[in-house]
């Protein structure tokens, strides 16, 4: 700062001190529309793999336009970045003005003898006293003129921001991409409020349009990739120790209150000794970039150094399938042979006493995560996540009983109670499309999300008396459903506070009427299995 303040010396001297002031904002939109236009027209031309002349004379909304989806990320990263130097500059003003303000009241204090002795000089010869009002008046412009453009400075960042994300159709974006984008922008509003002290509305608008278009789109896709898995299910234990957690697996790791803990201890540390101001500004206010990968990667080694010390001793209680993202299954076997694979599995889960879970019931928990982190990152589309959450357990919960639950010659249901035959048919009137129709979505439907009533794998052999007439598999479908209620009653604190008070009633009455009576199907699996014997 060392030449600003040179500058602000030089025009303090010819009394052009508010002429600097407004040249300063100038410079400073000036720097945020040019910086920005540069980043994405150097993006814009590998999109397109124009020259940079022929795009030269674009408009930045139409070259924001250009860009594909293999560039989208990386221009954003470097958007931020760019964004972010200026933004920190303008800190540096702001700090620097404070300091000068409290080193000038300071000395003035020191000196209010001499003032008052050339005041009483100035009053006997009738000299106006103009140098001490004048000073006072520039100091209350300077702070005004600063105070009105940090405001400007974040509102034309936002500007800046708002058509580069709108530009790109984000629909088809993996999820750890778009959690991605997410993430950064976040860390922009996170960084840009800090700054100003306003909120972030445009950015958040330009956010929750392509978010509800996104997760329209995916959790649509989720559901048609849960009925093929379903589909596809052997129906085998997954063995894991009685100490396994969710909060173990990658999906949940944003929630773990030792890791929270622990960044908010580092950004508290780096906060006490880093200057005079806080959060982002002060942990990077002389070096780094909170975009640059090692320095957006922060927390994550924080996170791998907690659980080091806290998770390292429960890794063993977690089995290798489950550190995958996905876990296969071995359906090409036949069918003796996958049955004494299946009583091999319940007798290693039964003897370290642990949960009773499916690859499919562990696919659901890892979308729960998914759900959970856009939730976290989406708070005006939170409560629509929440609600596809539901429909996730909806299915899975409808699907058990389809399976296991119902007599194969007419469909009948067994020992079902009033309350979960009500849910049942509210499942099957809202979530589920029937074979007969041809048709993938139905008018029935609000938001034109169902998905086709799955049909159990040949594998899975139900009607077989060699087979115990799938004794096995009706167990386990039974019993991962009843984990699978446990670990959503698990995560109610933690989506009770994701989503606005106004919408928690439609939570409490799922849990009430849907969660809660989930171990109810162990009654009508076992009634079906005794209608075969």
């Amino acid at each position: 700062m060392h030449h600003y303040e040179s500058v602000q010396t030089a025009y303090r001297l010819l009394g052009k001190t508010q002429t600097a002031m407004d040249q300063l904002h100038m410079h400073f939109t000036t720097a945020i529309h040019s910086t920005s236009r540069r980043v994405v027209l150097q993006y814009a031309e590998k999109s397109v793999r124009h020259t940079a002349d022929g795009l030269q004379r674009t408009p930045y909304v139409d070259l924001c336009k250009k860009l594909d989806s293999e560039h989208f990320l990386p221009g954003l990263v470097d958007l931020c970045k760019s964004l972010w130097e200026i933004m920190r500059s303008y800190y540096h003003v702001l700090c620097w003005h404070e300091q000068f303000d409290k080193t000038a009241e300071d000395g003035g204090s020191a000196s209010t003898e001499k003032l008052d002795e050339a005041d009483d000089n100035w009053a006997e010869t009738d000299a106006p006293l103009s140098l001490p009002k004048e000073t006072s008046f520039n100091r209350q412009y300077i702070k005004k003129k600063l105070e009105h453009g940090v405001k400007r400075v974040w509102l034309d960042v936002q500007q800046r921001v708002k058509p580069y994300l709108l530009g790109t159709n984000l629909s088809q974006f993996h999820i750890d991409n778009f959690l991605h984008v997410l993430h950064t922008l976040d860390r922009l509003m996170s960084i840009g409020e800090e700054l100003s002290g306003s909120e972030s509305k445009d950015l958040q608008d330009s956010i929750r349009m392509q978010s509800s278009n996104y997760f329209q789109n995916y959790h649509r896709a989720r559901l048609g990739e849960l009925r093929m898995f379903l589909e596809n299910e052997g129906w085998e234990a997954c063995p894991v120790r009685a100490t396994f957690s969710i909060f173990q697996l990658h999906e949940f790791r944003f929630l773990r209150p030792a890791v929270d803990n622990r960044v908010s201890q580092l950004i508290g540390s780096a906060t006490a000794t880093g200057g005079s101001g806080t959060g982002w500004f002060a942990r990077f206010s002389l070096h780094g970039n909170p975009f640059d990968e090692t320095s957006a990667e922060d927390e994550e080694e924080i996170m791998t150094e907690e659980m080091e010390k806290e998770v390292d001793k429960d890794e063993d209680d977690v089995a290798d399938e489950l550190k995958q993202e996905y876990v296969d299954e071995e359906t090409g076997e036949a069918p003796r042979r996958a049955s004494a694979h299946k009583v091999r599995a319940i007798r290693q889960a039964s003897e370290v006493s642990g949960p009773i879970l499916t690859n499919s019931t562990l696919m659901i928990v890892r979308y729960f995560g998914k759900y959970m982190q856009m939730m976290n990152l989406l708070k005006p589309i939170a409560f629509d996540v929440m609600q596809s959450m539901s429909q996730l357990f909806d299915f899975y919960l409808y699907t058990i009983n389809a399976f296991f639950a119902r007599d194969k010659d007419d469909g009948s249901h067994f020992g079902l109670s009033s309350k979960m035959t009500a849910t049942l048919d509210r499942i099957a009137a809202n979530l589920i499309i029937p074979l007969t129709e041809s048709s993938a979505l139905s008018p029935t439907s609000p938001d034109g999300v169902r998905v086709y009533e799955p049909q159990v794998s040949s594998m899975v052999q139900l009607h077989s008396p060699l087979n115990l007439f799938g004794l096995t598999e009706r167990q386990v479908g039974a019993e991962s459903l009843v984990y699978l209620a446990s670990q959503f009653e698990t995560l109610r604190p933690h989506l009770e506070s994701l989503i606005p008070q106004s919408k928690r009633a439609f939570l409490s009455q799922f849990y009430s009427q849907t969660v809660s009576i989930a171990h109810e199907i162990r009654k009508p699996v076992i009634a079906a299995l005794l209608i075969e014997l």
